[in-house]
């Protein structure tokens, strides 16, 4: 938030980008009374990439699928945790989402920090995790009994063919992921929006860019200005009724 801050407050003439995520462009706003810098701060140039969440879980449950977790959940409810890096972040708002649709009680434990978070799921202390791609990989390879459930994404991985979306498990709405755009500050000439566009998407277009983001688990986008405006509009829209209904805060 402090560099988004410095880029909010840069001269508007294309030497100083943001990488903008939904944590710092649109979350921020829901979970926070105060933020120095407004949506309007910006002008959105282009996405780069997107990488889904996946939910794991370790050798301490039972069940092998969703379904079978939903049951385990429903018989045992309060029982299972799932860890978060922090509150209001994905792996945290991800799971809570899943939750309300499926009617289940889960309970958060919040770390601060990803590496404490992996490191809790790892030597068992809550049962339930819901990272990217390349997290979950490393979890997979380093930690025995680790087993992908569900991922929040429209369509399966390249990385896990053989695991099943929440949407076609019944949760169309569960849909978790992170971007990562370039974002210049609000009153920059269309011109150079455009320049910048266009050099990015052709970077986008190599091969070896692609296969790198690939390999990290990422998904090449490029959407357009336009496009980029209304993801960051319609994920503050769908987001905001859980975060106010849970009241969930930036502690």
């Amino acid at each position: 938030m402090i560099g988004t801050d410095a880029v909010a407050r840069a001269a508007p003439d294309g030497y100083t980008m943001l990488m903008g995520t939904l944590a710092t462009n649109v979350m921020a706003h829901l979970l926070r009374d105060k933020v120095s810098y407004s949506p309007e701060s910006f002008a959105p140039v282009i996405v780069l990439t997107s990488s889904p969440n996946i939910l794991l879980a370790n050798s301490t449950v039972p069940f092998k699928s969703l379904p079978e977790m939903i049951e385990f959940a429903r018989r045992n409810p309060g029982k299972l945790k799932y860890g978060s890096s922090g509150i209001g972040l994905s792996g945290h708002l991800g799971v809570a989402l899943f939750g309300s649709a499926a009617g289940l009680d889960l309970v958060h434990v919040p770390y601060r920090g990803s590496a404490p978070s992996v490191q809790a799921f790892a030597a068992g202390e809550v049962e339930l995790t819901l990272g990217l791609i390349p997290q979950a990989l490393s979890a997979i390879r380093n930690t025995p009994g680790v087993r992908a459930i569900a991922i929040a994404s429209a369509t399966r991985s390249k990385q896990f063919p053989d695991t099943p979306t929440f949407a076609e498990l019944g949760f169309p709405d569960v849909l978790v992921y992170a971007i990562n755009g370039l974002m210049v500050p609000a009153g920059t000439p269309r011109p150079i929006i455009d320049r910048i566009y266009r050099d990015a998407l052709k970077a986008l277009e190599a091969p070896e860019i692609r296969d790198r983001f690939e390999k990290m688990g990422m998904d090449v986008s490029g959407a357009s200005p336009e496009e980029f405006t209304k993801l960051l509009a319609a994920e503050r829209k769908r987001w905001e009724p859980l975060v106010r209904s849970n009241n969930i805060r930036e502690q």
